[in-house]
C-alpha cells in the first residue's frame, strides 16, 4: 500500500495575499454603483471598479490596520501608485467620512505589533469571502456582479 503524500498547507504569505485579494475586491465592489463605477477617494475620478485599486490610508505595511476596512478605499491607480500628494485628498475624504477620531486611531495603531497566525488568516478569509458573496448577491444582476461572483475564490 502506497503512502499518501500529506497535502502541503499554504504559507502565511499565500494566505495573506489571498486575504488581500478578497479585501480589495470587497472594498472596490462595495463602493461601486449598479454599473460598476467607483470613485477615487483622493481625486474623485470615476472608473470601473476593476480599474481601481484598494488604497490604504495608512500604509498596508502597518499590519495592525492592513485589513481594517476603515483604512481601505477605492483609489484610481494614478493616485494610489504614482501620486505623491494623494494623501491630501484622501485625508479630506477620511475627515468627512469618519472624522478626526478614526484618523487618529488608525495612525496610532500603525505601530502596534501584530502577528497573524494561520488560524487568524483562515478565519478572516472565510469571513471576507462570506461578506463578498453577500454583497454580490444583494446587487442587481449585471456583467460585473457575475464576474465578481465567479472569481471569489
Amino acid at each position: 500500500m502506497a503512502l499518501k503524500k500529506k497535502k502541503r498547507q499554504p504559507s502565511l504569505t499565500t494566505l495573506r495575499d489571498k486575504l488581500d485579494g478578497l479585501v480589495s475586491r470587497y472594498v472596490r465592489l462595495k463602493a461601486a454603483d449598479h454599473r460598476g463605477i467607483a470613485h477615487c477617494v483622493s481625486c474623485g475620478k470615476a472608473d470601473h471598479w476593476q480599474n481601481m485599486d484598494a488604497g490604504h490610508f495608512v500604509s498596508r505595511q502597518a499590519t495592525a490596520v492592513r485589513f481594517d476596512l476603515r483604512n481601505i478605499h477605492p483609489q484610481c491607480r494614478r493616485c494610489n501608485r504614482f501620486s505623491s500628494d494623494h494623501l491630501i485628498g484622501y485625508t479630506i475624504w477620511m475627515q468627512e467620512k469618519y472624522g478626526d477620531a478614526v484618523i487618529a486611531e488608525l495612525w496610532a495603531r500603525k505601530h502596534e505589533p501584530v502577528k497573524y497566525t494561520r488560524g487568524d488568516y483562515e478565519t478572516m478569509i472565510d469571513d471576507m469571502a462570506t461578506k463578498l458573496a453577500k454583497l454580490v448577491a444583494n446587487d442587481e444582476p449585471s456583467d460585473w456582479t457575475h464576474y465578481a461572483l465567479q472569481n471569489v475564490s
